[in-house]
């Protein structure tokens, strides 16, 4: 069974997808907007991400 990569990285990788989103808006390419959005999407999921984290070590310790 292949090992599924984390939502760590995928979400890194959505932020990519926006940051060529504002260069495609930029150029005037149709989708940027869209592509913004994932980006977006992206970086709100690792932030929730790394909250949770922050909140586990608090409690562990």
């Amino acid at each position: 069974m292949h090992k599924l990569p984390s939502l760590a990285f995928l979400c890194k990788l959505l932020v990519r997808v926006g940051a060529f989103g504002i260069l495609f808006k930029i150029m005037s390419w149709p989708f940027a907007s869209e592509l913004i959005c994932i980006g977006f999407v992206g970086a709100a999921v690792f932030f929730i991400i790394l909250q949770i984290e922050k909140n586990k070590k608090k409690e562990s310790e």
